[in-house]
């Protein structure tokens, strides 16, 4: 048991602020691996009995107060599928859609996690070179926007000029994305995005359910939609929230983590400072 670690001293924490209150808690992680070290730490440092509070995922608090239930990757896929064809007209056979669907997928969940209106992003993104300048690609990216480029050269080039159907995906997404909105709609499921945009536009049930407050538990970069979950909670005194304030992420300004840390601590001041050292903590390493 690391007695130095996060997690650990946030259940010493919890254990000892609320002791036998904590069957109305809501503990919130961004992971499960994260709840479930959590837990343990929090039976080991146990000297009574007492409830255990509520321990979910972030995804968990959205998707449980959404009046949608999420749709299974493959039923979503399939569904895209049609919309796809609807839209273009092009009848692109299924199994050769299937890899381009799930990253249309990933792009419309992103676009709703982060409130972007669909209508002006996908405006800005018709013109392939105006992305790679405006958006500034890394090599990665700009690798899979190539070879997504060269799937649709080799796949349209009797049908229709190649140009004509690359550029033809990106004129597309608009239309397909409200056209697989509303075919979700109609059977009350919805991709993962689109339920955080949900419950962040209409958050009243969190606050109005709440049994007790929702302790947020070291999260990093949040979304537009946490943020005002995050928000909400907060202005009603129904959130606490617990940092991992480590010295390494709050002076080297060149690293992601640190620059949210800071942006965080501001937004959302901590119930409990916490604060780990990754410099100067011991460490174990084992090497299997």
């Amino acid at each position: 048991m690391r007695k130095n670690s996060f997690l650990y001293r946030v259940a010493a924490d919890i254990g000892k602020r609320y002791s036998q209150q904590m069957k109305d808690l809501t503990v919130v992680f961004p992971s499960r691996r994260s709840g479930r070290v959590f837990q343990h730490h929090l039976i080991q440092q146990a000297t009574v009995p007492m409830w255990s509070p509520n321990i979910i995922t972030i995804d968990e608090l959205f998707k449980s107060h959404s009046q949608f239930t999420e749709a299974d990757p493959l039923t979503l896929v399939s569904m895209l599928h049609e919309s796809w064809n609807e839209v273009t007209k092009l009848d692109e056979p299924f199994e050769k859609f299937y890899f381009f669907g799930k990253m249309m997928l990933s792009d419309f969940d992103l676009i709703d996690k982060y409130r972007i209106a669909p209508a002006s992003i996908f405006r800005h993104i018709r013109d392939i070179k105006e992305i790679e300048e405006q958006f500034k690609l890394t090599e990665e990216d700009s690798e899979a926007l190539r070879q997504l480029k060269k799937y649709f050269q080799e796949e349209r080039t009797v049908s229709s000029p190649a140009g004509d159907a690359f550029l033809k995906v990106w004129t597309s997404l608009l239309p397909v994305y409200q056209s697989l909105k509303s075919r979700l709609a109609e059977e009350n499921l919805a991709w993962s995005g689109l339920i955080y945009r949900e419950l962040a536009s209409r958050p009243e049930p969190l606050s109005e359910n709440a049994k007790g407050k929702y302790l947020f538990c070291g999260f990093n970069r949040i979304n537009r939609c946490e943020q005002l979950v995050f928000n909400h909670l907060r202005d009603r005194g129904l959130a606490e929230f617990y940092w991992n304030d480590d010295p390494m992420l709050r002076t080297d300004y060149r690293q992601e983590a640190g620059k949210f840390l800071i942006e965080n601590l501001k937004s959302y001041p901590p119930v409990s400072t916490i604060s780990t050292n990754m410099m100067a903590d011991k460490k174990e390493v084992n090497i299997l």
